[in-house]
């Protein structure tokens, strides 16, 4: 299973050269080790009317990881606290019947 990963502001400012010397979107996702549709949707998401502008890129994707809401994990005290509010459910519909 690939593991994934953002770019880089490095990255960013490679895919800003090699897009001047015209390089293909498939040949510069070989270059920096990505996927074809990684390097598409970067450019989607971060092509403006001036054209691909890493620094302006690396700021918005810094803005929508922040914005992003945080995944939470299946940790022990929050299965423990999932099996005590349904307990407690369980028991307060028990009395009702």
């Amino acid at each position: 299973m690939n593991q994934y990963k953002q770019l880089t502001e490095g990255q960013r400012y490679q895919i800003s050269a090699l897009l001047k010397v015209e390089t293909l979107q498939k040949d510069i996702a070989l270059i920096l080790g990505v996927s074809p549709p990684t390097i598409s949707r970067e450019l989607e998401r971060n092509t403006g009317k001036r054209g691909y502008r890493p620094k302006q890129a690396h700021i918005k994707a810094e803005r929508r990881r922040q914005a992003a809401e945080k995944s939470i994990k299946m940790t022990v005290e929050v299965v423990r606290l999932i099996v005590s509010v349904a307990s407690s459910h369980l028991d307060k519909l028990r009395h009702l019947l």
